[in-house]
């Protein structure tokens, strides 16, 4: 079985992102995330490029990044595609969850590990390197990337 208690979706704005899409969808808020899921798919793109040519993530790595935003974005975006895009409103919008999102953060940096806090300490540092920098920014393992490997080994069984 899954354990699926190793896995903060919610220290993940993507999936904050996903939740109001799915508010929305299934009419309990009236306000369309489309805006939002643009400009994170424009995210996505920019972190796809630095995993693929300054990283130089595995294959496997950049399949699974892929996949879930696949997932969590380019299939709700299209869901939404013919909303119309209020520009005012929904900047507001994203402001106002995105400080919901970082007061939730600050409240639960807890979460943290000692591990994780070293790594923030050493990127930061006077002689942090670029690449630390980046791979402290894009972590190699994310929620949903532990959710996607932990799916795969469940139902693709290897003999």
């Amino acid at each position: 079985m899954i354990d699926f208690t190793k896995y903060r979706f919610d220290l993940v704005f993507s999936y904050w992102i996903f939740a109001w899409f799915l508010l929305y969808w299934f009419r309990v808020i009236p306000y369309s995330p489309k805006l939002a899921m643009c400009l994170s798919i424009l995210e996505n793109a920019i972190l796809l490029g630095i995993m693929v040519f300054l990283l130089q993530s595995s294959m496997e790595t950049v399949t699974k990044f892929a996949i879930i935003n696949m997932f969590i974005k380019a299939i709700p975006l299209y869901a939404v595609w013919n909303d119309k895009i209020n520009w005012k409103q929904d900047i507001i919008r994203l402001i106002i969850l995105f400080g919901i999102y970082a007061i939730w953060l600050y409240i639960n940096s807890s979460a943290l590990s000692k591990g994780e806090n070293e790594i923030l300490k050493n990127s930061i540092g006077a002689n942090a390197s670029r690449n630390n920098i980046v791979r402290y920014l894009i972590p190699p393992i994310t929620p949903g990337m532990l959710l996607y490997d932990d799916l795969k080994k469940y139902f693709i069984r290897v003999p």
